[in-house]
């Protein structure tokens, strides 16, 4: 399962599009399926299913027109999207870590991400 096979079998119904996502997560290793639920990422996950989040969040991953890999790729309109490297993928889960911690009035060095899911970050980026 990869997310683009995820997205078109997404259907009306949440229940069996978090049940999808949680099969394609658990194709991770053991230790990436720890971190990800000591972070609770399956109950983040199971809140965006029920508040119809997911399946949107899927949808931006998977869009043609972001290239969110390590290579050029070409976008549907036939220009060149410029790849992701590995400062670029740093530079957007700093940006997305900021902008979370100041929806929540968190100070900086209150909120760390693991060494382990930047590596599930970059590695679900690849994929």
């Amino acid at each position: 399962m990869d997310m683009n096979r995820l997205k078109s079998q997404a259907t009306d119904y949440n229940d069996i599009l978090y049940s999808n996502f949680v099969e394609y997560l658990n194709a991770y290793s053991e230790n990436v399926r720890d971190v990800l639920k000591n972070s609770e990422y399956y109950n983040k996950a199971r809140k965006l299913a029920d508040n119809d989040r997911l399946l949107s969040i899927i949808e931006r991953i998977t869009d043609s027109r972001i290239n969110l890999v390590d290579k050029y790729a070409k976008a549907p309109d036939g220009l060149l999207l410029p790849a992701l490297t590995n400062v670029g993928m740093g530079t957007v889960l700093e940006e997305l870590l900021r902008k979370f911690n100041e929806e929540n009035n968190e100070e900086a060095g209150e909120h760390f991400m693991p060494r382990d899911a930047i590596s599930l970050l970059a590695t679900l980026s690849l994929s």
